[in-house]
């Protein structure tokens, strides 16, 4: 992968004069090698007891380099004491074990999940500053334990409890600057921990069509992005901001309301609660949210059918240190089947109003940021699809690994 930016800073007197122009330019070539194994072994040991047991493997390695170059006016000259390179090396080496068991209403389950991680980066700069290197390796222990009960027909009722672990970003943990603009800039953070979280759900069935789910977490070293003030400059960074507690009720349900139409909705009404630490300052925060989201599915005569959604979140805290201001957004479609359903036509429209633009806020000691995003959500899409020829079955794919999921380069 390589990625580029060209920052060109302009800077004007109370007048409205033009007092400087600085122009910048850097490259970022980047290459991510992920290595992978696991063995997975199932065995029913004894009536209605299933075991699983499994060990994996993995290996990741990142090579990055940062290049500025300043513009004199008549060529591109390299800037060395901005421009770096950052190595870093992953090794997680995990073992699991799960055993199900089903006895009359109950449905049992638990398990407990071994994971050794080992890790190192170097921080190279081309400039007179000293190389920064960091290591660390440790144990963790993930249990969990779920059970069901099925009183009836009509109604199950479960519950669960589980220790779980979120890796950050790989590009979270690279140091290298990206500027914003020629006060403000964003770099990631080498000396970023893992969060652990500690969660508990109760859960209620109807019919196979109305759930409702009590949770409760708690999130230790939480992951969160963080903004300090040097002099001038306003840093965007990533940090282990500290411990955030969340409850949460939600209700989702589909209902049929008619033969050619259902309607499904999910309702969840949360509160997170922030206490630790932002540079050295104390940070506490709680906010209180609801957040909804509809669909609408219509079925009619001759393979004509129509889609009709929306979501809407009110005020949240779900980062920390920003608080996001109420956004939502509508999206309908309509669809045609042809040539005996063997091919479709599709029109989608996505954020029909233009409303997905929600608003930031961030007021923290001394630093106070109001930030507007607006971004290209209102989209317009027209899909055909043909299927033609015998109807293969599909092969199981390789799932996702978590590892892959950890590549971001947006």
């Amino acid at each position: 992968f390589s990625g580029s930016q060209l920052i060109d800073g302009l800077t004007y007197n109370p007048d409205g004069t033009l007092q400087s122009d600085t122009i910048q330019q850097n490259i970022l070539p980047l290459s991510i090698d992920i290595y992978s194994a696991r063995i997975d072994y199932s065995q029913t040991i004894a009536s209605s007891l299933k075991m699983e047991t499994g060990i994996k493997t993995s290996m990741v390695r990142t090579n990055n380099v940062s290049d500025f170059y300043n513009n004199s006016g008549t060529a591109w000259v390299p800037d060395f004491v901005l421009s770096n390179a950052f190595n870093y090396k992953e090794n997680i080496n995990a073992a699991y074990l799960n055993l199900n068991k089903s006895y009359g209403k109950w449905m049992i389950q638990a398990g407990m999940r071994l994971e050794n991680t080992n890790y190192d980066g170097l921080q190279s700069s081309l400039s007179q500053k000293e190389d920064s290197a960091f290591k660390k390796n440790y144990i963790s222990l993930f249990p969990s334990a779920f059970a069901s009960y099925d009183a009836d027909e009509n109604n199950r009722f479960g519950v669960s409890l589980s220790r779980r672990i979120d890796r950050p970003a790989f590009r979270d943990l690279n140091p290298f600057i990206s500027f914003l603009d020629k006060y403000t800039y964003s770099t990631g953070n080498p000396f970023l921990q893992p969060q652990f979280s500690y969660n508990a759900e109760l859960s209620h069935t109807y019919k196979n069509k109305f759930t409702t789910t009590i949770n409760y977490s708690i999130t230790k070293g939480m992951i969160n992005e963080t903004l300090s003030q040097q002099g001038n400059l306003i840093i965007r960074s990533i940090g282990n901001i500290g411990t955030r507690y969340n409850w949460g009720i939600s209700e989702n349900f589909t209902i049929p309301v008619t033969p050619w139409f259902t309607s499904s909705v999910f309702a969840n009404l949360y509160q997170n609660k922030y206490n630790g630490m932002i540079n050295g300052f104390p940070f506490k925060a709680n906010q209180l949210t609801l957040a909804f989201t509809v669909n609408n599915q219509l079925r009619f005569q001759n393979g004509w059918s129509a889609e009709l959604s929306g979501s809407y979140t009110s005020r949240n805290r779900d980062e920390g240190q920003a608080i996001f201001s109420p956004a939502g957004q509508v999206a309908a479609g309509i669809a045609k089947s042809l040539l005996n359903n063997k091919a479709s036509i599709k029109l989608n429209v996505r954020d029909i109003f233009y409303t997905q633009n929600p608003k930031e806020i961030q007021n923290f000691q001394n630093v106070q940021s109001s930030v507007r995003l607006s971004r290209d959500t209102r989209v317009i899409t027209i899909a055909f699809v043909w299927r033609f020829g015998m109807q293969a079955k599909s092969k199981t794919a390789a799932s996702t690994t978590d590892e892959q999921k950890r590549v971001q380069l947006n």
